[in-house]
């Protein structure tokens, strides 16, 4: 950055003395001198803006490339565009910084989608606009495809549930029954609340309690 630094603090100071110079020939009514000095600072205004404008649009650049993802850019081929060399490797470390913590992020989820689809449980996540932001394997099966997209969408499985899902807190536990093919079947459903990229989620699980009645009863309880 002291390079950097340099390089701005050159042209201003060049730009501010050539118009404290032409102010200072125009009072002693040297004119033609005077104008010259002017020209002299304009030509550095036009220069600082330039150095301005690259400055900015390298720095544009990349946060293009990180908006959109464009992991594998370099900026070798701006060292001569504006782009100074010592920020070179500070920005491409950024970007490595930036696709390494993108591909753990990726890694994280792919591992927590597959360990959540083999649960047997249903398991869907729901935002703030009772949109569904997730839903696993076993709920898809449970709710029919293809899955629901809002939690408005449950009310063909239990019309009640659409409320519950909305207004359910952690720490409740609510029972619904349904009834399909003529088998009744009762669901526990509860919730837990957490943050996820800033928003607040509400990750909702199903038990089958039938499945826990038929232990008990297999073990003569």
């Amino acid at each position: 950055m002291n390079r950097y630094n340099l390089a701005l603090l050159s042209r201003l100071i060049a730009l501010i003395l050539s118009f404290v110079l032409a102010g200072f020939l125009l009072a002693s009514h040297w004119y033609y001198t005077a104008l010259m000095a002017f020209g002299v600072g304009c030509y550095f205004s036009i220069v600082t803006i330039r150095f301005f404008k690259r400055t900015i649009k390298d720095a544009e650049r990349l946060i293009d490339a990180i908006h959109y993802s464009e992991l594998n850019i370099s900026f070798n081929s701006f060292a001569k565009k504006g782009l100074f060399p010592e920020l070179i490797p500070r920005m491409e470390n950024a970007i490595l910084r930036f696709n390494e913590k993108l591909n753990q992020t990726e890694i994280e989820y792919q591992f927590y989608d597959t360990l959540l689809n083999r649960i047997d449980s249903p398991i869907l996540i729901i935002g703030h606009a009772n949109e569904i932001e997730w839903i696993n394997k076993a709920a898809i099966d449970v709710f029919g495809n293809p899955h629901p997209r809002r939690t408005s969408d449950f009310a063909a499985f239990a019309p009640e549930l659409p409320d519950i899902l909305e207004k359910i807190v952690p720490g409740e536990a609510k029972i619904i029954k349904t009834v399909r093919a003529g088998h009744t079947r009762q669901l526990a459903v509860t919730t837990v609340l957490f943050i996820s990229r800033g928003k607040e989620l509400k990750l909702i699980s199903f038990k089958n309690l039938n499945h826990y009645n038929n232990f008990i009863l297999s073990f003569g309880y």
